[in-house]
Formats: structure tokens, sequence, C-alpha cells
């Protein structure tokens, strides 16, 4: 029986995936870090193909028991961690001596070096390190998420009425949903070689704009939901306790400008839409209409 790890176990794309498998004939390890652990095994209690281990980056000696046996590990790469903590996973993955492919989520940026300059370096050398592991692997490369409108933008959204950004009300990105890429991840685990050497870029069905996007809410809603561009200056006070925009040495925070910059460009827009959801999973990817109708309850007041 293949055995699966998720590292990060209870991330967002990571819970999902694993879910997916619940009636798989697979063994998955759900990897976690030791402050999580109690929540982990409670989310995961009912699903009896799953054994939650410890995975600390902060603890070395618990990669060796997490990686013995594994056939298969997930990991994402996440802008807030700029450590180099894939090669940790690597080195855990090449010691155990049993793993066979890698499926590694990194951004869809890399596909747009020439406006994400930053971006785009952090996860080509995040990339080169599974890519030389010697252990075959798969990209995947998600666009931005909707599920940010569902999370960190709802409570503006359910208690101001609208939301602000640094992006141009006008400027279309093709978000993508978080269950989209997890059923990706799941295919993918269940039929690795397959896809082996394969870079996928994910995104929704279509391009939308915020403003386009206040309009759905509000017809959701039944009431004015208004979008409000905002200044890179006014988002940093505001998100970041007074970083000044013109002389910040806050890595992360040049990274999200960047970010912001590039798709007021329409840098993650039409130019970066595919079928790749669709033709890996068999389904269509979700759109953000059907993802409003779906998590409506958040935004109500």
């Amino acid at each position: 029986m293949t055995t699966l790890l998720f590292a990060g176990a209870t991330g967002n794309i990571a819970k999902r995936a694993i879910k997916n498998l619940q009636n798989a004939n697979v063994t998955i390890k759900a990897g976690i870090r030791e402050a999580e652990l109690e929540v982990g095994r409670a989310h995961f209690a009912s699903q009896q193909n799953v054994d939650v281990v410890e995975l600390d980056l902060l603890k070395p000696e618990t990669f060796k028991p997490a990686f013995e046996g594994v056939d298969i590990v997930y990991f994402a790469t996440l802008l807030a961690v700029p450590g180099e903590f894939e090669k940790a996973y690597i080195e855990a993955a090449q010691a155990a001596g049993t793993v066979k492919h890698i499926i590694h989520s990194t951004g869809s940026t890399a596909d747009v070096p020439e406006v994400f300059k930053l971006c785009s370096e952090f996860i080509f050398e995040r990339e080169a390190l599974t890519r030389e592991s010697g252990i075959n692997y798969t990209f995947l490369r998600p666009l931005m998420f909707m599920e940010n409108f569902a999370t960190m933008l709802a409570p503006s959204i359910r208690n101001e009425d609208g939301w602000s950004e640094p992006l141009i009300g006008s400027a279309e990105v093709a978000y993508v949903d978080v269950q989209d890429i997890a059923n990706v991840v799941s295919s993918i685990a269940l039929s690795p070689t397959a896809h082996e050497g394969k870079t996928y870029t994910l995104s929704g069905p279509d391009a939308i704009s915020s403003d386009v996007i206040a309009e759905l809410l509000s017809e959701a809603l039944d009431r004015k939901i208004t979008y409000t561009e905002m200044s890179a200056e006014d988002w940093s006070s505001a998100n970041w306790g007074g970083v000044e925009v013109a002389d910040s040495n806050n890595w992360l925070f040049n990274i999200l400008r960047e970010n912001y910059q590039g798709f007021a460009l329409g840098a993650e827009g039409k130019n970066l839409l595919n079928d790749n959801i669709k033709n890996i999973t068999g389904k269509e990817p979700t759109s953000f209409r059907a993802f409003i109708a779906r998590s409506v309850n958040v935004w109500k007041k």
C-alpha cells in the first residue's frame, strides 16, 4: 500500500487533499508541528487511514520517523517562511530511501518572471532544490486563492460592506479555488507516474476584477458591497504598522508590494488561464460566482 506524507497537514491545501483521499487505498501520514498536534488529531480523528505524526522544523529528530516508509511527499513553499525548509524535507526524503515522488506547490508568479522578479527568483530557487533531489517530482503553481475573500478579507466585507487593496479595480486576476488545488494534489498522489517532471499552473475558469467581485457579492448578499482601491502607502500603514514603502527593507513586504503591482498590470489575468485542473481531475474548476454561493454565509452580518 502506498504511503503519503503531507508536510504542514493542517494547511489549506493539504487538509482538503487528505480528506479527498479518505476512501482511497492509501496510508496517510499527516505531518504537523508540535504546537498544532492536538488540533490536527482532532481534525483527522474520523479519517481511519490517517496517522498524525509530529514533523517540526525546530525539532530535527522528528524528521526520520515522519519520513520512514513514505512513498510520496507533498509540501508547499510559503512566502511567509523565507528559510529553506524545503531543503530539510528533501534531505529527509533522500535519507528515507523510499520516497519515489514529491508534489511541490509553489506559485504562479514564477510564470511571469519579468513582472514578479523577486517572487519568481524565490520560487525558482525553491523548485531547484526539488528538481535536483534525484527524486521524481511534480510542481504546482496556483494563482491567488479565492479563499482570501472568505478569510482575511471577510471581516471587512461583513462589517464594513466592502474591502480595500492596492489593486486597480478593473485589474483582472484568474483566482483559483483551494479545493480545486487540493483535488489536483490528490489526483496526482494516486497516479504520480503520469505527472513526473511536469509543472502545472493552476487557474480558475475566468479572470475577474475586484469591481466585478463587488458586484457579485452585492447580488449574493442583497446589499451594496464596495471595492475601494487604496495606495501602497496607505496599505503599508494599515498592514505593517507604518512601514515606509520607499525604503522598506522587509523582505516579505517587498514581495507583497511587487505582487500587487504585478496584479494591477494584469500579469495574473487572462494570460495564465488554462485547463490544467480539468485535465488532471476531470472536473471543471470552480467559478468565482460558484465560490461566492458556497461561501456566502461568511459575509452575512
